[in-house]
């Protein structure tokens, strides 16, 4: 959901600020939410920046990544435009106009309640039940009673975490994983067991719903994936999910594939090709001095750009090479100042080696360059909270015993400047290390 979203921020704070009234307008953000770095990056995209963000909870006041926070005040001129993005827009809205706020100087820059229960909504879950019934026996018709593995998400990491367990699980025998993307089969074809269904978001959709409707009797399937907010609700288990010090991969391993894993899980290895184009791309980056930067991330909260192009600035200061992995072309751009890269999945290893330093948000890349001794990188964390713990806690590399050599930094929003310290002065010893 969050790239959908992206998508009508961006586009809707195009509008906003392409009006000519708001030219010369100072903005400010209300509320600090799960919203806020999308908000903030489309924001930079255009040139432009928030001058404070302000918010009802006090505990929520300082700073973020060095916009002051405060709380909603009285308005004192008439040169502030007011962005909200939050399913309380009718409260805030009214505590602006309240404050003196006009009614033109508030604008929702996404409507969060697309997402609420409707009579339509209970109508259309219907249909989709029974098409998902339709596909289940569909697929027992053509595949017979075999293990059906569901994979829900069209991210990296949310494939390959718990397609690591699969031989541990499946013991050699045959299984079925529905998928929604080519990208998928791609992270997943080391498997020689599994064969893949390639649905339709729509039919993905509507084979979750008969899943989770339908838990008790479908013994064969079983939904892959990671997320602990997801898994919570699942066969896991609350208790399991709130336990102190536990490995969340490898308990994923037991509790949902029912198998006991090694203490040490292998990684899949991709041989990659010979491809004209990345024998090509290696040609134009010196090996072993190129830093490549992967700041794009499906599930985790963003950093704004800012952060990535000082990392850059500093990298190239220190006479690397700077390039950024991109992925989608449509919705990532490359760093100011960097060389676009882009590979695919299978060669990906092969070219992050050659470049000898990588730089990423935690994300499904992380995971799949684990455990690679001939890569020296830094994974860069967020805050981000679940209800019950933090996100570095259930994605920490070496606690999932995923990656015994990156370096994992987690950045305070209301502090970055240490983080930021730390990852230059990690770059100031890979420059030694080139001299």
């Amino acid at each position: 959901m969050l790239n959908v979203d992206r998508d009508i921020i961006a586009n809707r704070i195009s509008k906003i600020v392409g009006e000519e009234k708001n030219n010369d307008k100072e903005i400010v953000i209300f509320g600090r939410n799960a919203y806020l770095p999308i908000i903030i990056n489309a924001l930079e995209e255009r040139g432009l920046h928030a001058k404070k963000i302000i918010d009802n909870d006090v505990e929520k006041s300082g700073t973020y990544w060095g916009i002051p926070v405060c709380q909603p005040y009285r308005l004192e001129k008439s040169s502030e435009i007011f962005f909200i993005a939050s399913r309380f827009y009718g409260e805030m809205k009214r505590q602006l106009l309240e404050l003196g706020v006009k009614n033109d100087a508030i604008y929702k820059v996404i409507d969060v309640n697309i997402y609420k229960r409707t009579e339509k909504k209970c109508e259309d879950n219907l249909e989709l039940l029974e098409e998902g019934e339709k596909i289940y026996d569909r697929i027992i018709t053509e595949y017979g009673n075999i293990p059906v593995l569901i994979f829900p998400s069209s991210s990296i990491g949310d494939a390959f975490l718990p397609g690591r367990h699969i031989p541990y699980a499946l013991q050699g025998k045959i299984a079925l994983a529905l998928v929604r993307s080519q990208v998928i089969c791609k992270i997943l074809a080391p498997l020689d067991n599994l064969r893949f269904l390639i649905l339709s978001n729509r039919e993905m959709l509507s084979i979750e719903k008969y899943y989770w409707t339908n838990l008790e009797s479908l013994r064969n399937v079983e939904f892959m994936h990671t997320t602990p907010v997801t898994i919570s609700s699942t066969r896991i288990g609350y208790e399991v999910i709130s336990q102190k010090g536990f490995a969340f991969a490898q308990a994923f391993g037991r509790k949902i594939l029912k198998h006991d894993s090694p203490e040490k899980i292998d990684n899949f290895r991709y041989e990659g090709n010979d491809d004209f184009n990345i024998k090509n791309m290696l040609n134009n980056i010196p090996r072993g001095k190129t830093i490549i930067i992967a700041p794009f991330a499906n599930t985790m909260k963003e950093f704004p750009f800012h952060f990535w192009k000082e990392i850059s600035d500093y990298a190239q200061r220190k006479e690397f090479t700077v390039c950024t992995n991109i992925g989608n072309f449509e919705r990532e751009k490359p760093i100011e100042g960097t060389i676009a890269l882009h590979c695919e999945i299978e060669n990906i290893r092969k070219v992050m080696e050659l470049a000898g330093y990588v730089i990423m948000a935690r994300s499904g890349l992380s995971d799949i360059l684990g455990d690679d001794n001939k890569i020296r990188k830094i994974v860069i964390y967020g805050e981000d909270k679940y209800s019950f713990s933090n996100v570095f806690s259930f994605n920490d590399l070496r606690k999932g015993k995923i990656d015994e050599y990156a370096t994992q930094i987690i950045v305070k929003e209301g502090n970055p400047d240490k983080a930021m310290d730390d990852i230059k002065k990690i770059i100031d010893l890979w420059r030694i290390e080139n001299d």
